[in-house]
């Protein structure tokens, strides 16, 4: 037994769904049979509702319901479209899954999920506490897709190489080959491969009014600057420049810069008003920052502090970017699965406008 708002429909699903009219977020309540001493073991070998395989270690208590050991994290991206909770009950594991219609989540259906949380009625003993991790009700979670950045040597400088588009560039791989005047063929691919809220994706132009697919087609040429596989494969452009069928100059460029990995001289190419995430230590990021009020705590942070920074660039020369958001790590980075990385929670800091 649990609480929810009577204006949630119930879909007759399996399992069953209580599902939000307005988003189409919805959540599942199912319990599986279990016998054995190892119940941590026994979810680490079941993918999880959303059909994944969870890396070795990542499991591990993390929190109580009603005085039964309880397992809960994210999964979906920066957004974090899904969150499951296993709770231990005797000879049953009981799994609520929440998957969220829209992207990022809402804070009124997080607020309704935690309450359900803390609301839910085994049969039996139901006066034992009730603790889970809270770092995801306010904060995101930066997600890092491990190839092909774990095959690219980021401390070599970065490549420019110029051409003439060849294939199209389709979803969901958005792999493209670029020929240059040399006959040299690249494949480029165009994802981002980090995923922090809504503003991260894939290669973007600027303006944003267009998508990468209409500038990028056969026949056009194009220059982009990134980084390659390290064995000579895959190459992937953090900036470039598309010559358009009316003669106009495009740039493109990757909405979400990480200074741990790549070259902060590209930033230099970045078009004036480009909305992008920066992220890096405190130490490596702050050069680059307009102080436009920041919250006082700001200047107790540790140099190490990994951060995550929205906002606009103002100028090149000196690199200056002018801060919207403002989002510290407090927590960790681990392995969820085999090539997907989590840092979580990046907690958000009041920026006056």
């Amino acid at each position: 037994m649990f609480q929810l708002p009577q204006a949630w429909d119930i879909q007759p699903f399996r399992p069953k769904r209580f599902q939000v009219p307005e988003t189409g977020s919805f959540i599942t309540v199912q319990a599986f049979e279990f016998s054995g001493a190892n119940w941590l073991g026994w979810i680490q070998q079941h993918k999880s509702q959303s059909g994944i395989l969870l890396a070795d270690g990542f499991v591990k208590q993390n929190g109580e319901v009603k005085g039964r050991p309880a397992f809960l994290f994210l999964e979906g991206g920066g957004g974090a479209n899904a969150i499951e909770l296993y709770i231990l009950d005797n000879n049953q594991i009981v799994n609520l899954y929440f998957h969220s219609g829209v992207a990022p989540r809402t804070p009124a259906e997080m607020e309704i999920f935690q309450t359900m949380i803390e609301t839910l009625q085994f049969a039996t003993d139901n006066d034992g506490e009730t603790i889970i991790p809270t770092g995801w009700v306010q904060g995101l979670m930066l997600t890092i897709y491990q190839s092909p950045l774990e095959r690219i040597d980021f401390a070599a400088a970065p490549q420019t190489i110029s051409g003439v588009v060849e294939t199209e560039a389709n979803p969901p791989t958005y792999d493209f080959t670029l020929v240059d005047t040399e006959g040299v063929s690249y494949e480029v691919d165009l994802r981002s491969y980090f995923g922090l809220g809504m503003l991260s994706g894939s290669l973007r132009p600027f303006p944003t009014t267009i998508s990468p697919r209409d500038v990028i087609q056969p026949g056009q040429t194009l220059t982009l600057t990134g980084y390659r596989t390290a064995n000579g494969g895959t190459f992937y452009p953090i900036w470039g420049q598309a010559v358009s069928p009316d003669d106009e100059t495009i740039t493109l460029y990757q909405p979400f810069f990480d200074l741990h990995r790549f070259n902060p001289e590209i930033l230099t190419m970045y078009p004036l008003s480009a909305s992008f995430q920066l992220r890096g230590s405190w130490s490596q990021v702050q050069p680059y920052l307009i102080n436009n009020s920041l919250p006082e705590i700001v200047s107790s942070l540790d140099p190490e502090q990994d951060v995550i920074i929205e906002g606009t660039l103002q100028s090149t020369a000196p690199l200056q970017m002018v801060v919207e958001r403002f989002y510290y790590l407090d927590g960790d980075c681990e392995l969820m699965t085999s090539n997907e990385q989590q840092c979580k929670f990046y907690q958000p800091l009041e920026v006056e406008e």
